[in-house]
């Protein structure tokens, strides 16, 4: 998805998407920069983060979109079934500890973003309850999470919290 401030153009990478990950296997079928933008500002952002590090493009195409949709907020919406959408982007990079560059390739999206737009990312430790205020006070932010695992024990309550289960 690529979109220029100003004039909102919007464009969408699905059929390079589909062939480059097989329904069937769920692995990768051809080379990943097929379905990287040629122009616009995740092709400017994934170039720049890549120089930066040697994380996956797959990694900077998902901070790419992550900070694109947190910087668009609620004020760019499409229409699907009769509604107005925002762009809420769920991001989650998967890979082993360390040697992929996980966190550096967040860090890189992460800086840019609060130089941009400061106080968009929401605080790191709160309460299933401090969220919920949160969100309702500021309802368009970031809420990086280095360990997936730790995020969802806070939704949940806890290790062991009332949430436990759900």
């Amino acid at each position: 998805i690529s979109l220029n401030w100003g004039k909102p153009e919007l464009d969408i990478y699905i059929e390079q998407a589909r062939e480059y990950v097989s329904a069937r296997t769920r692995k990768a079928t051809k080379d990943f920069k097929g379905v990287l933008p040629k122009r616009g500002f995740l092709a400017t952002y994934t170039s720049y983060a890549a120089e930066l590090t040697d994380a996956p493009q797959e990694f900077h195409l998902a901070v790419g979109l992550s900070i694109l949709g947190t910087a668009c907020g609620n004020r760019i919406t499409f229409r699907s079934w009769g509604q107005d959408v925002c762009l809420h982007t769920w991001s989650i990079l998967i890979a082993p500890s360390g040697f992929f560059r996980k966190s550096t390739a967040m860090n890189i999206g992460l800086r840019l973003l609060k130089r941009a737009i400061p106080g968009c990312q929401y605080p790191n430790d709160f309460s299933r309850e401090q969220l919920i205020s949160i969100l309702n006070a500021q309802p368009s932010g970031i809420l990086p999470a280095f360990e997936f695992k730790s995020l969802l024990e806070r939704l949940r309550g806890g290790k062991g919290g009332y949430m436990e289960g759900t």
